[in-house]
């Protein structure tokens, strides 16, 4: 194991980083590899966040540790963020499918208080919507760093989620670690309760992703889908209401619809139940027209 300490200097150049071990001359390939992957992220989020967003990230870039682990080339362990710690693990056979996912765990990590990253929340003693965090971590590193998805399921319903809270609202919220203020956005269109239950469903599905043919996974799954098409649908009417034009209102229904079939949360025929349970005959018939179109 290589155990390489980070620490941030605030100078000119903020995403300067100064990496220090135990034996600078003793940094081989491998961990020159890794490290440059470390400045690569480091300078991204500089160049393309807000200010704002970065508060988590720069302090705990200060005291970031990460460990490249070169023993694990026959187990299926690829990498891990020690949120108490504040320590990357990293295969190092499986180092560019892991590395931006784990860092994008410590850029969202918030140390004040009771610690938590991301969308996570930490209830009497239990850490609860992960399901959600890892799937969003998912999306920004492959988003940002074209990186490999590990948790495709809950990947796609945070992709799903982010079309109703948006995208830059939903990237904010999450390096900020404030799933507080994704619920009070969530409430625009639906109660907090059924927020909070659509999150727990999120986690049901994270930790049962090897139960597919189980009916209460699909129960959940389906319980998944059915709040984002409803909470969706709630948005999209409300903007209606302001001026978004039919026919486009249209569309992204009919196109949200698709999505959730493509990413097999819900199937076309329990979606289209759902939506004309919301919207009646003429949005049907409409969608059904365009539906053919796309």
């Amino acid at each position: 194991m290589v155990s390489v300490s980070y620490e941030y200097e605030q100078l000119v150049d903020v995403s300067r980083i100064i990496m220090e071990c135990l034996d600078i001359s003793a940094l081989d390939s491998e961990v020159i590899e890794m490290i440059d992957k470390v400045k690569m992220f480091c300078n991204f989020l500089e160049l393309n966040r807000d200010s704002s967003e970065l508060v988590n990230f720069h302090r705990n870039l200060r005291d970031l540790k990460v460990n490249l682990l070169f023993n694990y080339k026959d187990l299926d362990f690829s990498g891990m963020y020690d949120v108490i710690d504040n320590t990357v693990h990293i295969n190092y056979n499986r180092l560019d499918m892991a590395i931006f996912h784990e860092l994008l765990h410590m850029a969202s990590r918030n140390s004040e208080g009771i610690v938590n990253c991301g969308f996570t929340k930490v209830c009497s003693h239990e850490i609860k919507y992960i399901g959600l965090n890892e799937g969003y971590t998912d999306l920004l590193s492959e988003r940002y760093f074209s990186g490999d998805c590990t948790y495709q399921m809950e990947r796609n319903i945070s992709f799903l989620l982010e079309k109703i809270v948006g995208k830059n609202d939903m990237e904010k919220l999450y390096f900020q670690a404030n799933i507080n203020g994704l619920v009070s956005l969530l409430s625009n269109y639906s109660d907090e309760k059924d927020i909070l239950i659509f999150l727990d469903d999120v986690d049901y599905v994270y930790n049962h992703i090897e139960d597919e043919s189980d009916d209460a996974f699909n129960t959940k799954l389906y319980l998944t889908g059915k709040y984002l098409l409803e909470t969706f649908y709630l948005k999209q009417k409300k903007k209606l209401e302001e001026g978004l034009l039919y026919d486009k209102f249209i569309y992204e229904v009919a196109d949200y619809l698709r999505m959730l079939s493509r990413f097999n949360i819900m199937n076309n025929v329990a979606s289209k139940s759902i939506l004309f349970e919301l919207a009646g005959d003429d949005v049907m018939e409409k969608y059904l027209i365009l539906s053919k179109k796309m």
